[in-house]
């Protein structure tokens, strides 16, 4: 492909469920020579041809259901080789996890964050933060409420970012399907004071979901005129 031209100036996904090579591609290194190879060979391919690559991590349910574990096996009567549809439909990256849940995601994280003044953690209900909103926060009052698509992640963290620096005395909350986590999820955890995993299984995230859900709270900037420090 790559002495064709086709690769040139063209934007690559790399859909898999092996989550050494994901890390491996994005980190540079692994223990595995095979894997080393192979992710220079890719990186060379990159530079020469100007190709962006990029590596995700799915499910291996989700593998299934797209019909890629049974190519391997010669079956083409399945998911998006079946007529099904094409690769988007069955790896969501555009989608929000709580649209893919049928709106069931945001009613939890409020469930135990509080609707109101006075049982909601911080004295505020959380706000959600709509797509248009990231670019408006100066106008936007009260702990936010992040459910951004993994494609869109890149984005959220450089608004998240200034919004932090502007206003450190607000909560975050980030609520994201684990898809595209190489692009984002190092530096979304250095921020964050909690970070837990949601398997797909309960009510609000069944078990179609494939993918875990990530929940990462960034707790507002404390500050004590006493302290002193450890010096």
């Amino acid at each position: 492909m790559e002495a064709e031209g086709i690769l040139a100036d063209k934007e690559i996904f790399i859909f898999t469920d092996n989550s050494t090579f994901e890390g491996t591609f994005y980190k540079g290194h692994s223990t595995s020579e095979k894997i080393c190879d192979i992710i220079l060979r890719l990186r060379l391919a990159q530079q020469r041809t100007g190709c962006i690559l990029h590596v995700t991590h799915v499910a291996g349910t989700r593998m299934k259901e797209a019909g890629i574990d049974g190519l391997s096996r010669g079956d083409l009567l399945e998911g998006m080789l079946s007529g099904g549809g094409g690769p988007w439909r069955f790896i969501p990256l555009s989608e929000n996890a709580d649209s893919r849940s049928g709106g069931t995601v945001v009613p939890w994280v409020k469930s135990w964050w509080g609707q109101d003044e006075k049982s909601s953690w911080c004295g505020a209900p959380l706000k959600l933060l709509t797509p248009t909103q990231w670019f408006d926060l100066k106008n936007i009052v009260g702990p936010r409420l992040w459910v951004p698509p993994p494609a869109a992640m890149m984005t959220a963290l450089e608004v998240f970012n200034e919004d932090r620096i502007a206003r450190p005395y607000l909560p975050h909350v980030f609520v994201v399907p684990r898809l595209m986590t190489g692009m984002w999820r190092k530096q979304l955890s250095k921020d964050a004071d909690v970070v837990f995993t949601i398997e797909s299984g309960p009510v609000f995230w069944p078990r179609h979901m494939h993918e875990p859900l990530l929940v990462l709270i960034v707790f507002p900037f404390a500050h004590i005129p006493s302290f002193r420090g450890p010096w």
